[in-house]
């Protein structure tokens, strides 16, 4: 049962701690959205919805990719006790020009993980700390990708104009490692350094989780209609959830007034002291509600699967 001092993210967390049907109900009485967000993560949309150009439901994909780098090390899996998996999290944007593809994401940076970012640096400061684990990567090389993981990061990667960046690996083997990297990641949970000048031998890395969010220009000389079928095709598309941006008024305010950003920050503080290292798994209820959607995603697979069509990759992520 959810105690009185919990974090109150615990009723919508399905974890190793206890919950009852009550206390759920009554932490998501007062949520819009047909009790699919917990309350305080869509406290924090609707502040950002306030002074982010982009769309709601693009809000509110960017902060889901913001929370792997606040529990790092933590583990989902189907039953208690299980091995469990590592949390990653690929998101990609796609819109027309102009409407916060890229804002979206640093905003919430800027409100969400900042903060964490800076005990780091305090850290590192105070104590002497060398090696201390990333928080933010942007368009990273496999290379410092790589040095990322050694250090235990659970990083959020931010790559903007993502439909140029892959048109441009084509021809760059740099940003072709970095792309079958992500790929790699995202599969696996796993990375297997390189053999530099400086290494005798090849190492196995378990990655302790990673939010990567991607956004894209729709347009022939960004992200063309070809391409994206190209990406399909090839497996690099199938590994995000794809959201489309929409139309939204630009908002009056650019800034949070100081107790709102008091308000995120404390959020993501007991967001992350309490879900960090964690071992989450489903619990009765839960595991009901995945069995069946699970049906309906090898449904959906197989009349694609059996069509040739390259996008039922996509239904399985």
């Amino acid at each position: 049962m959810c105690k009185e001092n919990c974090f109150d993210e615990m009723g919508a967390s399905i974890s190793s701690y206890e919950s009852v049907e009550k206390d759920t109900l009554e932490l998501y009485q007062r949520v819009e959205l047909n009790g699919i967000l917990p309350l305080n993560f869509l406290e924090v949309a609707n502040n950002l919805d306030q002074i982010v150009h982009a769309h709601f439901d693009s809000i509110v994909v960017s902060l889901l990719c913001l929370l792997p780098p606040l529990c790092s090390g933590a583990t989902v899996s189907q039953t208690k006790g299980g091995n469990g998996r590592s949390i990653i999290l690929y998101m990609l944007l796609l819109a027309p020009s102009g409407v916060g593809k890229s804002s979206v994401a640093m905003v919430g940076r800027k409100y969400v993980l900042n903060w964490l970012d800076n005990e780091y640096k305090k850290r590192e400061k105070n104590e002497d700390i060398k090696i201390l684990p990333d928080v933010f990567l942007d368009a990273a090389t496999a290379e410092g990708l790589e040095a990322s993981f050694v250090s235990e990061s659970s990083p959020h990667c931010l790559i903007d104009e993502f439909g140029k960046f892959a048109n441009a690996a084509k021809n760059d083997v740099i940003k072709a490692s970095f792309l079958r990297m992500l790929m790699q990641i995202f599969d696996s949970g796993m990375v297997v350094s390189r053999k530099l000048k400086d290494t005798k031998r090849s190492k196995l890395f378990h990655v302790k989780g990673m939010g990567l969010f991607a956004a894209s220009t729709i347009g022939p000389s960004n992200l063309a209609a070809s391409d994206m079928r190209n990406m399909i095709s090839d497996g690099l598309l199938n590994r995000f959830l794809v959201v489309f941006g929409r139309y939204k008024r630009i908002p009056l305010r650019q800034e949070l007034s100081i107790e709102e950003t008091v308000n995120i920050e404390n959020f993501a503080r007991k967001f992350h002291e309490f879900s960090k290292e964690k071992a989450f798994y489903l619990g009765l209820d839960s595991f009901e509600v995945y069995k069946k959607y699970h049906a309906q995603i090898n449904e959906s697979y197989y009349r694609k699967y059996i069509t040739e069509d390259d996008s039922a990759g996509m239904d399985i992520r």
